[in-house]
């Protein structure tokens, strides 16, 4: 067999281990089932896997790093699951690999540089917990379907995408601080991200009302009167 197409079905329980007796397999097709469990690590002993397609399961845990012996793979699709962990170092040990996609799930972490190893033209990582894209991978060359958006990438962040892959909307990010003041006195509310992004606006409210709007990620206040105050931030 070299081909075993299973998906939109409503297979459940876990990837049976006899499929490593198929090592002729070309493509192995499992999408838009009702599979659980983690993705096995034995899948990797399928060398001669082209396409490998998991999406819209119920599958945890996290990405195996026998993936990454996959060295004829093109396409990975783990997408729509409930995988966690991040990206493991060894996919970027798959000289084929074109198109991953690892979107909504549960992935976190930095998105690894290693993925330059691959010739990636497509990436889908949306609609996870991604907090760090490093610098290096502008240089990837995707196709404009590649996506990024809801992660938890700052500006810092997102002036590293390379040309094509989509960004917005990002997850709201929740800085949480408490700066205590004399009254009377002037303090400074500062973030502690975008420390070295330019060109974006900050727009600074003080329980829903406007108090100033700023280029830079700190703001100066004085409050008169004793109290308790809320600020939120939105920024453009």
């Amino acid at each position: 067999i070299k081909e075993l197409y299973l998906h939109d079905n409503s297979f459940t329980g876990n990837v049976p281990p006899s499929f490593t007796n198929l090592q002729s397999l070309r493509a192995l097709r499992l999408e838009d089932n009702l599979l659980s469990g983690e993705i096995p690590a034995f899948l990797g002993m399928l060398d001669s896997l082209n396409v490998l397609y998991m999406s819209g399961n119920d599958l945890s845990g996290n990405i195996p790093e026998e993936l990454g012996d996959l060295q004829q793979l093109v396409i990975l699709g783990l997408g729509n699951n409930n995988i966690d962990g991040e990206i493991p170092l060894s996919i970027g040990n798959i000289p084929t690999l074109q198109v991953l996609d690892l979107g909504a799930n549960k992935l976190r972490g930095t998105v690894p540089e290693v993925l330059l190893n691959c010739p990636l033209s497509f990436l889908q990582i949306s609609n996870n917990f991604f907090t760090d894209f490093p610098a290096a991978l502008t240089t990837l060359s995707l196709n404009s379907s590649s996506n990024a958006s809801l992660n938890d990438f700052t500006f810092e962040d997102l002036q590293n995408f390379p040309n094509n892959l989509s960004y917005t909307p990002q997850n709201t990010n929740h800085a949480y601080d408490t700066t205590y003041l004399i009254a009377g006195t002037a303090g400074t509310i500062q973030l502690d991200f975008d420390n070295e992004v330019e060109n974006s606006t900050y727009k600074w409210y003080k329980e829903s009302n406007l108090l100033g709007t700023t280029t830079e990620n700190s703001i100066a206040i004085t409050e008169d009167i004793a109290g308790t105050y809320y600020y939120n931030l939105e920024i453009t």
